[in-house]
């Protein structure tokens, strides 16, 4: 395989994952009105542009992935074959704690975007994650109590989303969290 081979695939698999999330969070607008907006942000991005150099690893905390992708089969097909197809390209860094992050979207991610940004998140069952920024949080596997805008919390079971401002906790004892970011 060639260089260039490589840098296409990597290309597609992370646009490919980017428009799988895209189209599974735009499947429950109905049911989050922040949903749009985020989607919104995403269809500005020009996703014929070459990734920005990134260097794949695989932070501790991924060994989780193999369980939460089986649960994200059940709410997105579609994301958890993509993630499985790109899972090569993306660079996880570890948290502080059983979790992890992968930029997919934005500033720091292969695709490059000053507005928007797309990031997952991975943690080990009963894991608290600090959220540096706002974002709209995706639930893909497992669940997550969050503090919202207003600091109410929330239940999100997997499938759903809601806008997030403050740590996220798994709330599940034996199932890991894997969650898309959508940065505001």
């Amino acid at each position: 395989m060639t260089v260039q081979q490589a840098a296409r695939d990597a290309h597609h698999d992370i646009t490919w994952l980017i428009g799988a999330l895209a189209r599974a969070l735009f499947a429950r607008a109905d049911d989050c009105a922040a949903a749009v907006p985020a989607l919104e942000k995403i269809a500005g991005c020009d996703f014929n542009a070459p990734l920005a150099p990134v260097t794949p690893s695989l932070g501790h905390a991924c060994r989780h992935l193999p369980h939460a992708a089986i649960g994200a089969l059940e709410v997105a097909e579609e994301v958890a074959m993509a993630l499985a197809a790109c899972l090569e390209h993306l660079p996880w860094r570890d948290g502080e704690g059983d979790w992890a992050l992968a930029d997919v979207l934005g500033a720091e991610g292969p695709v490059r975007h000053d507005s928007a940004g797309l990031r997952l998140l991975i943690a080990g069952p009963e894991t608290t994650t600090p959220l540096a920024e706002e974002a709209l949080v995706f639930v893909l596997s497992g669940a997550a109590d969050i503090r919202d805008a207003e600091g109410a919390l929330r239940h999100l079971k997997a499938g759903e989303a809601h806008p997030a401002r403050e740590a996220i906790m798994n709330a599940q004892p034996r199932t890991p969290l894997l969650a898309g970011l959508f940065l505001r």
